[in-house]
Parts: structure tokens; C-alpha cells; sequence
């Protein structure tokens, strides 16, 4: 399980990173529409952009921690990497795959013994 909970969080960092760098191109507005209708897709392009760029920055920052989190096996990142699982199941096919694949890591049995051990260690060391 040890092995599933990095594997899930090197996955949440390269797709986390993925997101931020969408939200960043349609932060951009970049618009390849061109004529008479410009004006009105130029706006559509906007209104659009920002709600899918607010969406990925949502899904993008927290998801670049809890997997930086989950490669550290952390309780919290296991939380937070459940929560983020069942937003990704919207972004159909790869963000439907790395949800339900993030579900079962993380709501198995083991990964909740193994982060609490984990957890629990580092506190009687510090």
C-alpha cells in the first residue's frame, strides 16, 4: 500500500502541475477566432476561461500539496487526496481514471493503518 499511496502522489503533482498550466493558458484568453464575430467569442472565450481556469486552480494548488503530501505519507494528504479524487471524476477520461484510482488508495484500510503509523512517528520524534 506504501507503494500506491507515493504512486498517487507523484500522480497528483504531474497532474496538479497539468491543471495550473491550463488554468494559466486560459487565463491567458487565448482567442483564434478571428471576423465579424470576434468580438462576441473574444468574450465567450473570457467568461469561459476564467470559470474553467478557477476550476484547475482549484483542483491544481491543493492537489500539488496533497500529493507532496501523500509522497511523505501523510494522514491529512490522504484526506485531502480523497476529496480531490471525487472532483477529478468530472474531467473525463484521465481525471475519471486518477479519481476512482485515488478513491481506492485512498479509503483502502491500509493506507489509513500506514499513514497514522507514519503520522503517529514523527510526533514522538519531534
Amino acid at each position: 500500500m506504501k507503494s500506491h499511496l507515493k504512486a498517487l502522489g507523484i500522480l497528483f503533482v504531474i497532474i496538479s502541475l497539468i491543471y495550473i498550466g491550463t488554468a494559466t493558458y486560459f487565463i491567458a484568453g487565448v482567442s483564434v477566432n478571428s471576423g465579424p464575430l470576434q468580438e462576441i467569442n473574444e468574450t465567450v472565450t473570457l467568461i469561459t476561461g476564467f470559470f474553467m481556469s478557477s476550476y484547475f486552480v482549484i483542483l491544481g494548488v491543493p492537489g500539488l500539496i496533497a500529493g507532496i503530501g501523500l509522497i511523505k505519507l501523510k494522514n491529512w494528504a490522504r484526506h485531502l487526496a480523497i476529496i480531490l479524487s471525487v472532483l477529478n471524476l468530472i474531467i473525463f477520461p484521465i481525471g475519471t481514471v486518477i479519481g476512482i484510482y485515488g478513491l481506492w488508495v485512498g479509503t483502502h484500510g491500509g493506507a489509513k493503518a500506514l499513514t497514522r503509523v507514519y503520522s503517529r512517528r514523527l510526533t514522538e520524534v519531534a
